[in-house]
């Protein structure tokens, strides 16, 4: 069951990633381009995190 959570919770990180990823590449405002790719970077992060859980 933990293994299910896990890989839900990655899934979601990656399509959040990919989300804010899509946004940034929409957008021609660089000061909103930098923000949503910050986002994807976080997300990025959380992934790490749920992979390698302690």
């Amino acid at each position: 069951m933990d293994k299910e959570i896990l890989r839900v919770g990655i899934i979601a990180e990656l399509d959040a990633i990919n989300l804010y990823e899509q946004m940034a590449n929409m957008t021609e405002n660089e000061k909103i381009k930098k923000i949503l790719l910050d986002i994807a970077k976080e997300e990025k992060t959380h992934v790490g995190e749920i992979s390698c859980p302690n």
